[in-house]
């Protein structure tokens, strides 16, 4: 029924429907004022109440992520929070946050650019993801405010995050959106700034792969400093720049690790090394069963060759035999990812840099005013995918009188009586694979904002104006304009030179012939013809925000202690406009080859953007939203010095938002921490939490041709559909629930440790059907989806919409442990000696998708989620010395947990992994007016390599693990220096 409700809001928008939704909005904002002015008048009236009786006495406060509220001595909220130092982080992930949370078992399949995607997707960010619930589902805050998400995908990118400031990070494992509003279904974290930091410090630090290769160099200054008496000042700058890997054929794990389709159609695959292609080569594949043209293959230079079987030999792919091809000077090449520039980069060009500024002003010792100014680049170049014609759509085909065909394929031809044969091409580095794609993201967010007391109510206002801008970048991806027109080459009959079939008929088309026989035949003339033009994606993403929260005691005589009250108000305007460029290009699509005056184009392409290699639609996009929120939280002391009752706390947090478009949602949560004594605490919490649709699922809007069965016409047949966007489509729903305790036992001073069980229930899962689904459904009596398909006179499919609807559920369940050890030792002498031990671990037992119809499938176990990770980290310090070990354990799992017949493969286990890594670090004290410190990273210290996770597309060939959780570069190195005065 949920898909139904925001269907039938979808397809019901008008201009009535907009003026509705203002009148809510202007509603919403009149229940918004009165709420806060009712809230505020109270807690005034109570405060100065209290006042006059709590006066003279102390107590300590502190603010922890997950509440509104400031938490006093003895009370404790029941929302688990694993709070990381600095120092933390830089022996988890030296220089990188997204290489630290890597480390956390509690996030899973973070992005970043060492696993670059999609082009669609968040190219070169890093961005989190915990619990491997969705990114756009973990609500990422600096210093406990949003930051404009990078792009239209709702994410935030941590590598724009000023490292040089941060001292340290929480991690809310648990629903926050009461709290926090949208996004905070899975957890919040919050990367925390040292805005009073008073000094300078500064750090250089440089590394390198065992391998010689990945080269990286990371600089960053900062300084704080006092004005006058009221004012304080603090600036930090830093850039970071890797050398890319382009190329796998230096990781001695890769080995082409694919599965063999040896055993037919529905039988398990076989998983084995050195798998390669046997449906395409460099140089071209014929595949024409029937002719003793099938199977030959063209070597460098264009002549024709055998393809060679291979030990083991499958329908599309092979174990040996014939390889990718044989480069002249660096002999066989097996795979695509073998080829350099050939099939995406191991590690991609990476240059990155922050800058901030924060000041503050007190004016008058209970008010103070603050500014903040942070820049962000992130910018990276990677490897592209070539000139794929490897597909029976995309293949090329080739005529009886194209003007470089071998003589005795000529001969073959004519004793066959054809006069047309397709050609398996995919372009390699020595002609039409030279492509590469840059990436650069941009950051700028200007916050102002005003804090103080009046009567003992805080009160904190402020407003913060974010722009995110991204530039995708395409050089050298082939033009569908011309790749295949100049492929179709002939005589000149009048000249006798070899042309394009084009220009025969249009003698100034410019076409200039290319030999498609062979790696590296191509004339550098014909390569830089097809490659000619670079096109772009241009998007900004801008964000206003602005909130102004409350919060105090009341009810100072109750009994266990006053209640804290926090309330606010908050609006946020998000907008977005992307648009491809340059326009002489964007504005070509490709025309058919018949009105072109050549042959050989695949209908498929007609139509469509001459750089859809690239991913670069010719369609701009732009959508706006806003929401209004109101909220209100209080933590309530029950029970205090009771037999096993030492301290009994109850929470509870609301927020309501409006958002244009899909109107008004509530998000809650209630709480209990129960403390029995000194050694054990228990806690529980229920939330109801959010996430609204990202601007990518409400205004997406892109067009594609699909095929797809008809069963109201009996035929499968070509047509359109829109793919994207949703305006109306409504914020999912997160029901969780955390149980969980605390320990920490009288008999080992020192020692805590904490175990939650969490259970995340989303319903109106937002996510596509597809065309077919949409057709199937429709025909089997979900009329309300008969809206989404348009008919045309003779009653087939013209159009399908297929847009973001709420239509399917999701479920995570686990428990997240930790523990904690320190005590001094004695075990050299020289200094003071102590030792301390991290531990976190979690356990995955539930990951499931569901869709109304099909059977629901539990993903945890499986490739990208293991049951079990856990780190350590063992710290010893001797004075000066401090040395630091990690140890990041990933669990054996399966590829597929419940495979499908076309998964089924003879070994679907992935084996676990064990990786250490080593931080050393001297410090020299007062050399001179400043103290040094030299460390020593080694990431991967044994060298592991990722386990195998054998795969194979048609479309990339063999995949041989998976760079979301294991490590790819192998051993690596960096030293460094920092000062501090």
């Amino acid at each position: 029924m949920q898909q139904i409700r925001a269907l039938t809001a979808y397809m019901s928008r008008s201009k009535e429907g907009e003026e509705t939704m203002a009148m809510r909005s202007a509603s919403v904002r009149r229940t918004v004022a009165a709420l806060l002015a009712a809230s505020v008048a109270t807690t005034v009236a109570h405060a100065q109440e209290a006042g006059e009786t709590q006066e003279g006495r102390e107590v300590t406060e502190v603010m922890v992520t997950g509440t509104r509220l400031r938490i006093r001595d003895g009370m404790e909220t029941p929302t688990p929070v694993t709070a990381v130092e600095i120092e933390e982080i830089n022996t988890l992930g030296p220089g990188n946050l997204v290489e630290a949370m890597n480390q956390m078992p509690q996030f899973l399949n973070n992005s970043s650019p060492a696993n670059v995607g999609s082009i669609s997707g968040p190219v070169g960010a890093s961005v989190l993801n915990l619990r491997g619930v969705g990114s756009n589902r973990t609500l990422v805050l600096l210093d406990g405010r949003r930051v404009a998400s990078s792009n239209r995908l709702g994410v935030t990118d941590i590598a724009m995050f000023p490292e040089a400031v941060i001292r340290g990070m929480e991690v809310v494992t648990g629903g926050a959106s009461a709290a926090y509003g949208s996004d905070a279904v899975s957890g919040v974290v919050n990367y925390l700034l040292d805005t009073s930091f008073t000094g300078f410090k500064g750090s250089l630090q440089g590394g390198i792969t065992e391998r010689s290769d990945n080269e990286n160099v990371e600089a960053s200054l900062a300084a704080g400093w006092r004005v006058g008496e009221r004012g304080h000042i603090i600036a930090s700058a830093e850039y970071f720049r890797a050398h890319k890997v382009e190329t796998y054929e230096d990781r001695d794990w890769y080995q082409n690790w694919g599965t063999v389709d040896v055993n037919g159609p529905g039988r398990p695959t076989v998983v084995a090394s050195n798998v390669r292609a046997r449906t395409y080569t460099a140089g071209g594949l014929i595949r024409l069963p029937g002719s003793q043209l099938d199977m030959i293959h063209f070597l460098h230079g264009g002549i024709p060759a055998r393809f060679e079987d291979g030990t083991l030999v499958g329908a599309t792919r092979q174990v040996g035999g014939t390889p990718f091809y044989v480069h002249p000077t660096r002999g066989e090449i097996a795979s695509k990812h073998e080829d350099q520039t050939g099939q995406g980069s191991l590690f991609p060009d990476t240059e990155r840099g922050s800058a901030f500024f924060h000041a503050t002003y007190d004016f008058d010792g209970n008010w103070e005013g603050y500014l903040q100014y942070l820049y962000g680049s992130n910018e990276i170049d990677f490897v592209g995918t070539g000139a794929h014609q490897e597909t029976t759509a995309w293949r090329a085909t080739i005529y009886r009188d194209n003007a470089f065909l071998p003589q005795s394929i000529a001969e073959i031809m004519d004793a066959e009586g054809r006069t047309e044969f397709p050609l398996y091409r995919y372009a390699s580095s020595m002609d039409l694979s030279r492509n590469r794609g840059a990436q650069l993201n941009q950051l700028n967010s200007y916050t102002t904002g005003i804090r103080g007391s009046i009567n003992d109510i805080r009160i904190n206002a402020y407003y913060q104006y974010g722009t995110s801008s991204s530039q995708f970048t395409a050089t050298n991806y082939p033009r569908l304009d011309r790749l295949y027109r100049a492929m179709d080459a002939v005589v000149d009959p009048a000249t006798g030179n070899i042309v394009c079939r084009s220009t025969l008929s249009f003698p100034d088309d410019g076409c200039v012939p290319a030999n498609p026989f062979g790696p590296g035949t191509m004339s550098q003339e014909a390569i830089d013809y097809i490659l000619e033009g670079q096109m772009y994606r241009r998007s900004i993403l801008k964000q206003h925000f602005a909130e102004i929260s409350a919060d105090t005691t009341i009810f100072e005589n109750w009994g266990p202690g006053a209640i804290s009250v926090a309330a606010g108000v908050s609006y946020r305007d998000d907008s977005f406009r992307q648009r491809p460029g340059p326009a002489e290009l964007v504005e070509i699509d490709v025309l058919p080859a018949e009105t072109q005056g050549y042959r050989g184009l695949p209908a498929t392409f007609v139509g469509e953007s001459i750089l859809q290699f690239a991913g670069i639609d010719d369609q701009e996009m732009s959508g706006r939203f806003d929401v209004y929120e109101v909220f209100a939280e209080t933590l309530v002391p029950l029970l205090r010095d009771r037999p096993f009752m030492q301290a009994v706390d109850f929470s509870a947090a609301i927020r309501h938002a409006e958002y244009s478009g899909s109107g008004g949602v509530l998000a809650w949560k209630a709480g209990l921490d129960w403390r029995l004594n000194d050694q054990l605490r228990l806690r529980v919490t229920r939330s109801r939490d959010t996430r609204a649709a990202t601007l990518s699922e409400r205004f997406d809007r892109s067009t594609a041709g699909t095929t797809a069965y008809d069963p109201v016409i009996g035929d499968t047949y070509s047509f359109s559909q829109i793919i994207g966007g949703n305006p109306t489509v409504e914020p999912e729903l997160g029901d969780t629930w955390t149980i969980g305790a605390v320990i920490q036992p009288s008999f080992l001073p020192n020692f805590a440790f904490s175990a939650d069980w969490y259970d995340i229930q989303i319903s109106d899962y937002i996510t596509q059907l597809g065309a077919q689904r949409i057709i199937d459904d429709c025909y089997n009596g979900a009329t309300d989806l008969c809206r989404l398909i348009t008919r045309g006179d003779n009653n087939t499919i013209t159009w399908v919409e297929n847009v973001f609807l709420n239509v399917a559920e999701a479920r995570v369940t686990g428990v997240d442990m930790e523990a904690s050890y320190r005590r001094p030792i004695t075990l050299f002498g020289g200094g003071p000696e102590n030792l301390s031990v991290r531990l976190f671990a979690s356990y995955l037992k539930e990951n499931s998708f569901t869709i109304p119809g099909v059977p629901t499938r539990n993903d945890a176990g499986s490739t990208n989620l293991p049951k079990w990770t856990g780190t350590a980290i063992v710290t010893y310090s001797n004075g000066p010395f401090t040395g630091s070990f990690t140890g990041r354990y990933i669990d054996s799992r399966v590829q597929f947990t419940d495979p499908t017949p076309a998964q089924q493969m003879d070994d679907n286990s992935v084996s676990s992994v064990f990786y250490a890594n080593l931080r050393l670090s001297y410090r020299f004290e007062q050399l001179g007016s400043a103290d040094y410190d030299v460390f020593l990273n080694v990431q991967n210290l044994f060298d592991r390599d990722p386990p195998v996770v054998a795969s194979w597309s048609d479309f990339f060939g063999a995949s041989a693990t998976t760079p979301a959780l294991h490590d790819t570069l192998g051993r690596r190195y960096l030293l460094g220096v920092s000062v501090a005065f």
